[in-house]
């Protein structure tokens, strides 16, 4: 059992950190992370605690269904929320205090450039 859970643990650590990257990477994210993206952008709240209320709200649907989630499916919701939650907080805060470097060739002044 220590095992499996390990391996659910890491398992969901590594969703939550690709999900943020992919946030952060504006290339597209999948429809759940668009509806929590759009939800933070109008309030304010982190994406990844609408991950958390999105996944609680659906849990709270199973209740007419007489379903009883398990605790890879509690987890699945608690962990992935609060990880994007870290992650998005750790890569910004990481990006903004280094200085980007300059591509070759970006700055340089109109007279230096070879005709073509």
């Amino acid at each position: 059992m220590p095992r499996r859970l390990i391996q659910l643990f890491a398992g969901l650590v590594l969703y939550g950190v690709s999900d943020s990257m992919l946030l952060l990477a504006g290339l597209g994210v999948d429809p759940w992370d668009v509806l929590h993206q759009g939800l933070a952008r109008r309030t304010g709240v982190p994406t990844g605690t609408w991950a958390i209320i999105a996944g609680a709200v659906v849990l709270l649907l199973w209740i007419p269904l007489r379903q009883r989630p398990g605790l890879g499916t509690l987890c699945n919701v608690v962990l992935i929320g609060a990880v994007i939650t870290a992650a998005l907080r750790l890569i910004r805060r990481a990006t903004a205090a280094r200085p980007r470097p300059r591509r070759p060739g970006h700055h340089r002044p109109p007279c230096a450039r070879s005709s073509p």
